[in-house]
């Protein structure tokens, strides 16, 4: 058996270990981590188009049977009677601010067919509402009636400005204040009003 001298077996042992080597570096190069985690981000973008859109979730005011020369509100002011009417209840459903206004497309009474003290509204924030503003820009006043203007001829009234889209601070009551006249017939009687929004 021949001899291997000392040189060439270190050549031999060099060149297997840079096999070694190269032959890791190459594999390790083809396998995939794994266990290891990231934490890429992404962004999502909308654009939501402001809508006007009003309700009214209480849309009829129903006093019982009233008298003539009595006044009956639906707020239940203890000083006039109120006979378990409800106000309507308007909320903005829309996803901006609006400006609301009224008008009674025919009257009420027979004897008192134009806008008068006979029939009249006002506006106050719906229960925990603090955002229904009157047309001055400062809270409603539940003190302050107005009469309803009547006919199609007639030009809406402003009932509330800037009313609140937010969830739970979005509703208005519209109180009515009727008035029976004298000499006003007996029977059924009724009066539609309409609401108008408009953005603010």
């Amino acid at each position: 058996m021949a001899d291997i001298s000392n040189n060439t077996l270190v050549t031999i042992v060099l060149f297997a270990l840079a096999v070694t080597l190269l032959g890791t570096w190459v594999l390790y190069g083809k396998i995939q981590a794994t266990g290891l985690t990231a934490s890429p981000t992404g962004t999502v973008s909308a654009s939501v188009y402001e809508t006007t859109d009003i309700a009214l979730k209480i849309s009829a005011v129903t006093f019982s049977n009233v008298s003539i020369d009595f006044t009956y509100r639906t707020d239940g002011n203890t000083a006039v009677n109120h006979s378990g009417a409800e106000a309507f209840l308007l909320r903005n459903d829309g996803s901006a601010n609006v400006n609301v206004t009224l008008y009674a497309g025919d009257s009420l009474w027979v004897t008192q067919t134009g806008n008068s003290s006979y029939y009249r509204f006002n506006v106050t924030n719906a229960t925990g509402n603090t955002t229904a503003k009157n047309c001055s820009g400062s809270s409603p006043d539940h003190n302050v009636w107005y009469n309803v203007p009547v006919g199609a001829g007639n030009v809406a009234t402003k009932a509330v400005c800037i009313m609140d889209y937010t969830d739970n601070n979005d509703y208005a009551n519209i109180s009515i204040e009727i008035t029976v006249p004298s000499g006003e017939s007996s029977g059924g009687k009724s009066s539609e009003v309409v609401f108008t929004g408009s953005e603010a």
